[in-house]
């Protein structure tokens, strides 16, 4: 054995046993000793949990407060007096606002000034409507019926159907008013005939979604 070789094993042995010494130096872990995990935390669990609902029912019904404010159900009624000469106006419109879950808010027209007809004129009744912000808009019935002394003598209706609108829903549509006297029974169907003399009342009622009807006009007028 040369010099040479003697020196290559000590070189050898000593980085062996530098090896083993690390080794042995590296700490051993078992199972006993090994971290222990941490606990599932029901109760941090539970109070997140009613965080995020809370917040989301507030986000909600901050929505909802905020399309209450901008939802509107209007609908506004004009009066007229049709005669074989001109039309004009008989009394001034009149509106009412309603909320889609409440239904529409009972808000009678003030009583005008007795209106003046000849037996030959006819009452046309305006109804114009604005619905804004829906889900869905319920169908609703804008009925007018006219009586003299406690009798219903003529009637008319507008019905009003959005359809699958959700955002605005608008129109209008006239009803005509005239004295008919009913079908007799022989088949001959109402029949329309001139205003007899005597004072009249004509009462506009709205109904909607199935609810009972309110009164949301009337009218006073007399014939001569």
């Amino acid at each position: 054995m040369t010099a040479e070789t003697a020196c290559i094993r000590r070189g050898s042995a000593r980085f062996r046993q530098r090896k083993v010494n690390a080794l042995n130096a590296k700490p051993h872990t078992t199972d006993d000793q090994a971290p222990a995990r941490r606990p599932f935390d029901s109760i941090w669990w539970a109070r997140r949990g009613t965080l995020i609902v809370a917040v989301l029912v507030i986000i909600v019904f901050g929505s909802e407060a905020t399309l209450a404010t901008q939802r509107r159900r209007d609908v506004s009624l004009s009066l007229s007096v049709q005669s074989a000469q001109t039309a004009h106006p008989a009394a001034p419109a009149a509106s009412t606002d309603s909320s889609a879950t409440a239904g529409p808010s009972p808000t009678p027209t003030p009583i005008p000034a007795v209106i003046q007809l000849l037996p030959t004129d006819r009452l046309s009744l305006l109804v114009r409507w604005h619905y804004h912000i829906g889900p869905r808009f319920p169908r609703s019935t804008i009925a007018g019926t006219v009586s003299i002394d406690g009798r219903a003598i003529g009637n008319g209706d507008v019905l009003i159907d959005c359809g699958a609108a959700v955002i605005d829903c608008s129109g209008q549509q006239a009803m005509t008013l005239a004295y008919t006297v009913p079908d007799l029974g022989n088949g001959s169907g109402p029949t329309t005939y001139d205003w007899a003399s005597g004072d009249y009342l004509l009462i506009v009622t709205r109904s909607e979604g199935g609810l009972s009807p309110i009164e949301i006009g009337r009218y006073n007028f007399h014939v001569q």
